[in-house]
């Protein structure tokens, strides 16, 4: 895009010094010539600025032509070498125009387009004639040229840079070529062996020091594929400590759920607690099969609950009575209470409590009737539930 655009504003450059524009060379204009190269296979270089005009030739795509002058929407280029054109045979004398204003035109006879004119004593190379003798060919005259259309070339570089630009451009594509074999080396490893940054750094020195160049964009591509294959291996690389973490962490949690999934072994505390771990794997270890089965396991987890939280509500609701004490270090980390039965020498913790609407302190070590909702409870017998309380009276 920056390229057409610089391109277009030196073509504006040029008509201006040119003082407008004109396809004939019956004048000496002055302009600032330039090498642009062909974008398209087969373009018609023609005898006029115009698309009814002969064609004289073709260009093929990637060629180069010096620009010695242009029209807004054709630029007229050097002819390839032994192009020619003619002239009537009474023009001329020992080699030199005879007259003013004559007309030199692309082939022997009045029907062929106009190339040019030339004026008195300007020199001419005959080189052969035609038709009788009444039309000599002549070697194509100095600042005589045939048209392109301006859409199917670009710019390259003015006709003074243009060796430079090719000694660059030359540079250019064996620094390509050596950044190709690069990429090509590291891509063949293992991902997580792969030099990711060995190959971004040989593109990234074509952008900086070749900016504009055909290889600059390539190398733009190359490179904006190569850090999305850089992102993808860093989420799959794992260290070793790494993977036997990972499996550890999905070890514990698919005995968790297997236990969960034991005949009385759910509970919504131990469900969210498991769905937390899975989520932790997935989230930690994206694109392991660890990670995939975490997923799988918590929807099929999902399904489960959704069958078993109903049963749950009826059959965990929990009334007893008991002296309420204040527990200080408890199995369960919301637990502020337990409410004990029996006497002192067979005395029993029958759960431990907590309550978030009411102030259990009110009701220490007086006899009180609990009702509330079993929250948590372990598979073994000496352990007592943790009970949300939701209803609390004296008793």
């Amino acid at each position: 895009m920056k390229k057409n655009c610089f391109f277009s504003l030196f073509c504006l450059i040029l008509m201006l010094l040119a003082g407008g524009s004109s396809w004939s060379s019956e004048e000496d204009i002055p302009f600032a010539n330039y090498y642009v190269r062909v974008k398209e296979k087969n373009i018609n270089v023609r005898a006029r600025p115009s698309t009814s005009s002969e064609v004289m030739y073709q260009l093929d795509k990637g060629q180069d032509v010096l620009v010695i002058g242009q029209t807004d929407e054709w630029v007229k280029i050097r002819p390839k070498e032994g192009a020619t054109a003619w002239v009537h045979k009474d023009m001329v004398e020992n080699g030199i125009i005879s007259k003013s204003n004559v007309n030199i035109r692309v082939g022997p006879s009045l029907g062929h387009s106009i190339l040019g004119r030339m004026t008195e004593s300007d020199p001419v190379m005959v080189l052969s004639n035609q038709q009788g003798g009444e039309w000599l060919q002549i070697e194509m005259p100095r600042n005589f040229g045939f048209w392109v259309a301006k859409n199917l070339v670009f710019f390259l570089s003015t006709e003074n840079e243009y060796q430079d630009y090719l000694i660059r451009e030359k540079e250019a594509k064996k620094a390509f070529i050596q950044a190709e074999m690069i990429r090509k080396e590291e891509l063949v490893k293992r991902y997580m062996d792969v030099d990711h940054e060995r190959v971004i750094e040989a593109y990234q020195k074509i952008i900086d020091d070749f900016p504009g160049t055909p290889e600059a964009v390539k190398s733009m591509e190359r490179l904006i594929d190569i850090k999305e294959k850089q992102a993808i291996a860093h989420q799959k690389k794992l260290t070793l400590k790494e993977k036997r973490r990972l499996v550890l962490l999905f070890d514990e949690a698919e005995l968790m759920k297997k236990k969960i999934m034991e005949p009385d072994g759910f509970s919504p505390t131990r469900y969210e607690e498991l769905m937390l771990r899975y989520r932790k794997i997935s989230s930690l270890y994206p694109n392991t099969p660890e990670a995939k089965q975490s997923l799988q396991s918590m929807e099929e987890l999902e399904k489960y609950r959704e069958e078993k939280i109903g049963d749950w509500k009826n059959t965990h609701i929990f009334e007893q009575e008991g002296k309420l004490k204040a527990v200080k270090n408890s199995v369960y980390a919301e637990g502020t209470h337990e409410l004990i039965r029996g006497h002192t020498f067979n005395r029993k913790t029958v759960c431990i409590v907590f309550c978030k609407k009411v102030d259990l302190r009110a009701f220490e070590n007086k006899r009180v009737k609990v009702k509330g909702n079993i929250s948590l409870q372990f598979p073994e017998k000496d352990i007592p539930p943790l009970v949300e309380v939701t209803e609390i009276s004296l008793s």
